[in-house]
């Protein structure tokens, strides 16, 4: 049975733990009706909750396919997810991801970018200066991501509280980002380590996630306080960290009274000893975390409560 409780404007949608399968497709049919023409807000919030959690069914049907090399079938599986909910971030990067890694990668990169799920990292014409103000004009030519949800366990994006700017390029294997963190006033913030690989993720600071090699289960982690305090570690496939690895990253920072501001260059060939060229793609992610003055981990694509999740980071396609 399908119930909606309405008291004082709280709406909830139960049900399907202990219905025949067909009857939870039924209801998973009913709940998608609700999300599609829901008038109160919150009715549709839970209703598309339920709906990317129902549609995880449909996700790991795609995943044992994949594992018998069965891509038409895992395709099929992932379109019966969308049909749920078509405007699910978390199921269009899954499918965008499939395409891409079983050789349609126009098609992925397409799906990907018309979503905005894959960013296009422009080469600069200079390098920038890095002392922790972001009026150097070659920030103009960067790429801008201005759009950050919150790392929330619930299955749906929810966009931040706070605003945040962020700006990267690349040149001469390189790579350069900058983050304005606005803040209504910056005293408070969490500023307790300087000291290299010292746990400044505890502090208010910039995290950049790289899947350099795509296999969606390693990544590199590069961290930067607000007073220039740095951490790095490399994940591999075994999920094993690398505390030893150092990326060399570069960092300049500065605290004004509303907001902070961090200037990072990232040497790819620390990346062990990448070299990128024009049209290569990595999984990337970027997170800003709010820790002085607000519990809040501000990320580009969200990954539902644990930032440590390359399946669910973006693309980075270098132009």
């Amino acid at each position: 049975e399908l119930t909606t409780n309405i008291i004082k404007r709280t709406v909830a949608v139960r049900g399907g733990g202990s219905l025949s399968p067909a009857d939870r497709e039924r209801f998973a049919l009913i709940t998608r009706a609700i999300y599609r023409r829901a008038s109160y807000d919150s009715l549709r919030q839970q209703a598309g909750e339920f709906l990317e959690r129902f549609a995880m069914r449909y996700v790991q049907e795609a995943q044992q396919q994949i594992l018998k090399a069965d891509i038409t079938g895992a395709e099929a599986s992932l379109l019966q997810a969308l049909d749920l909910k078509p405007d699910s971030k978390s199921l269009l990067l899954r499918l965008g991801k499939l395409y891409y890694l079983t050789r349609q990668q126009q098609k992925g990169l397409e799906l990907l970018e018309q979503h905005g799920l894959l960013l296009r990292l422009p080469q600069l014409s200079q390098i920038p200066t890095l002392d922790g103000d972001l009026s150097d004009p070659v920030w103009n030519e960067a790429l801008k991501i201005d759009q950050f949800y919150k790392s929330a366990s619930v299955m749906r994006p929810i966009p931040t509280d706070s605003r945040t700017e962020a700006f990267m390029g690349y040149r001469d294997n390189y790579i350069y980002i900058a983050v304005k963190n606005y803040e209504e006033s910056t005293r408070g913030l969490s500023v307790d380590y300087r000291t290299h690989d010292s746990p400044v993720w505890r502090d208010d600071c910039i995290e950049v996630f790289f899947d350099t090699n795509m296999d969606q289960r390693s990544f590199y982690q590069l961290v930067a306080n607000a007073i220039g305090g740095t951490f790095d570690t490399f994940r591999g496939g075994d999920r094993e960290y690398d505390q030893e690895w150092d990326g060399g990253l570069e960092v300049a920072t500065r605290i004004e009274p509303t907001f902070w501001t961090v200037e990072k260059a990232i040497a790819i060939a620390s990346l062990h000893d990448l070299v990128v060229q024009s049209g290569d793609v990595w999984g990337f992610n970027l997170v800003r975390a709010r820790i002085g003055l607000a519990a809040e981990h501000c990320q580009w694509l969200p990954t539902y409560g644990f930032t440590h999740r390359p399946d669910f980071f973006g693309l980075l396609i270098f132009d």
